[in-house]
């Protein structure tokens, strides 16, 4: 508001400057700069497009009457000053805008009868149409800061809230609480909650908001969680149960002595809470959660049943928001960090290596493409594959670093393969994020003239959750990426919540229908219908459909009835190492020519 207040001061100065400057300084001159400062000012500030528009038509009147001097204009303005009263009549918390109007109209009618009767120059009716601007301009700056003190107070009363009423258990009270509770206890089960999406509300509303928002679920957690069974530590004459991590973590302890499943129900019931609206500040914001148990079987302390929980709620998912503890969880985060300590030490060229699997077109058996895929030979874990490393890979920061070595290799296989005269793509997985960098498009295209291939010798797979989460700059880089050759696969279709009406935006070349799907084709009718529907609307946009996870004559004859372009599965061949892929393709192309079944 100071800011606005200078920005007044300082264009009034220029408008006296410019008065006396250009012309000799005179009354309807400075009426003139002040009227056109406090216009400007007044529709700036104005936050109703009611309001505002009104201000532009009083403004160009009063103008027209300064210049002509015709009572027509001033009518209109008299009229627009009555359509501002009534207009603000309306709004029952605009009293005071309502009676600054009234005044600014009275001001103007006084003014415009002096002036019809010829007691007053013209240039004094423009003064009551600056009176209303500057108290409209003041009336708008007292608003706003009522406004703020107001969001101040009840920020003040909500921290107050918090830290009396809304009471949560602070870590060490709860763990301490916890371990004494535990000795009168049979059975005991501690939960773990993870709020999720609240990123995104900070992001939006503001961090105050977000803090705001988190106390106020709190407290209704807490009251769900108001059982004898439920541990409960006595802080300030009040009973708390919910202790509260930090960020987005809270927890709490059930005994389940009487009731196995009762820190069921009470998960179901805040799981059925958190998705409800909670409404802060008259905004409806709703979260998600993710939930982990650990059943305290060997009397451990608090600490490290809540350091069980944390490793097992990574993991949860979308869908399986929900675990409870196994030991194989220590060990799968053992192999984990094992994992990425080893990536630091990675050599490529020592530790990698691609192996391919076909995809086989169902009209003709030839091969369509040859898919290539990572493997890891790792000297602890053995022969690993993409999806057990994947994570690490993102986490080390190895995924661009490696998609270009795969990709690199990739072009050289195509080479091989084009040299033998055996026209058959390839294809490369990739894990998603650096398929939206344009230095990995270059890469790509580089590699592609560098290794003498030509359109459509590489194809670019990545999972359908991907592109169907990109926004239209993503879009235009598949777009992109088909312009320089490089065909496009969608690949796990059919594994997460697919949006169908996005797929014909999309410059594909190629889907993969996931093998959950091909599984179910025998015994669901339903999903036989969704599959028919994806193949028949792929085929219309062009798109070549290829099913994976084919295993069986049953399933393979399920697809080819359904006009399925390609399959690929067990049913063909395994995944194969890329040293003996030319062997192999030769192999295969000779029982063809022989009129023989290659599989």
């Amino acid at each position: 508001m100071k800011r606005i207040i200078a920005s007044t001061l300082a264009l009034t100065s220029l408008s006296l400057f410019a008065a006396t400057e250009t012309v000799m300084f005179t009354f309807p001159s400075l009426v003139a700069g002040m009227l056109l400062v406090s216009w400007f000012l007044a529709i700036l500030q104005s936050g109703n497009a009611v309001i505002r528009v009104l201000d532009i038509l009083l403004g160009v009147a009063t103008l027209a009457f300064l210049s002509t001097h015709n009572l027509v204009a001033l009518i209109i303005c008299a009229l627009i000053l009555v359509a501002e009263c009534i207009f603000t009549q309306q709004k029952k918390a605009q009293r005071m805008a309502l009676w600054l109007n009234i005044l600014s109209l009275l001001f103007f009618v006084a003014l415009s009868i002096g002036f019809y009767f010829e007691k007053l120059a013209a240039a004094w009716l423009a003064v009551a149409i600056v009176f209303h601007y500057v108290c409209a301009n003041v009336y708008t700056f007292i608003r706003h800061e009522k406004r703020l003190q107001k969001a101040l107070v009840a920020k003040m009363k909500g921290a107050e809230s918090h830290n009396d009423k809304q009471l949560l258990l602070e870590r060490s009270v709860f763990l301490n609480g916890y371990d004494n509770w535990q000795k009168n206890s049979l059975n005991r089960v501690l939960v773990l909650i993870k709020l999720e999406g609240l990123s995104n509300i900070n992001r939006m509303v503001g961090h105050d908001f977000g803090d705001l928002l988190i106390a106020k679920l709190g407290k209704k957690i807490n009251d769900e969680l108001i059982a004898p069974e439920v541990l409960s530590v006595s802080m300030f004459n009040e009973s708390v149960q919910l202790c509260y991590l930090g960020g987005v973590d809270f927890a709490f302890a059930v005994d389940t002595s009487v009731e196995s499943h009762l820190h069921q129900r009470l998960i179901q019931r805040i799981y059925d809470l958190v998705h409800q609206p909670t409404n802060v500040d008259n905004i409806d914001s709703e979260l998600t959660l993710r939930a982990s148990i650990v059943e305290d079987k060997q009397q451990l302390k608090g600490h490290q049943l809540l350091s069980q929980a944390y490793l097992s709620i990574e993991f949860t998912s979308e869908i399986d928001w929900q675990v409870t503890f196994e030991k194989e969880f220590s060990e799968r985060a053992e192999k984990r960090k094992q994992l990425l300590a080893d990536l630091s030490l990675l050599d490529f060229e020592r530790d990698f290596q691609l192996y391919f699997h076909p995809v086989v077109e169902l009209e003709t058996n030839n091969i369509l493409f040859i898919e290539l895929l990572l493997r890891w030979h790792h000297p602890k874990f053995g022969t690993l594959e993409a999806k057990h490393f994947i994570d690490e890979i993102n986490g080390a920061g190895l995924t661009l670093p490696i998609a270009h070595w795969v990709s690199e290799k990739a072009a050289e296989l195509a080479l091989a393969v084009k040299l033998e005269d055996i026209h058959i793509p390839v294809s490369v997985n990739l894990f998603g994020k650096e398929l939206l960098q344009d230095e990995f498009i270059d890469h790509l295209a580089t590699t592609l003239v560098e290794h003498r291939l030509s359109e459509g010798d590489i194809i670019i797979e990545a999972p359908a959750n991907v592109f169907m989460g990109l926004p239209d700059f993503g879009e235009s880089i598949l777009r992109r990426l088909k312009e320089n050759n490089i065909a496009v696969c969608l690949d796990d279709l059919g594994i997460e919540p697919l949006q169908l009406s996005k797929l014909p935006r999309l410059a594909l070349n190629y889907v993969k229908v996931d093998g959950s799907i091909v599984k179910e084709l025998a015994e669901n009718v339903n999903t036989r219908s969704l599959l028919s529907g994806i193949i028949d609307m792929s085929n219309s946009l062009g798109i070549k459909v290829v099913c994976e996870g084919i295993e069986s004559e049953t399933q393979y004859t399920y697809i080819s009835s359904m006009k399925c372009h390609a399959a690929q599965g067990y049913l063909f061949s395994r995944p194969l190492p890329n040293v003996g892929l030319l062997g192999w393709l030769k192999q295969w192309q000779k029982r063809l020519a022989n009129k023989e079944r290659p599989y």
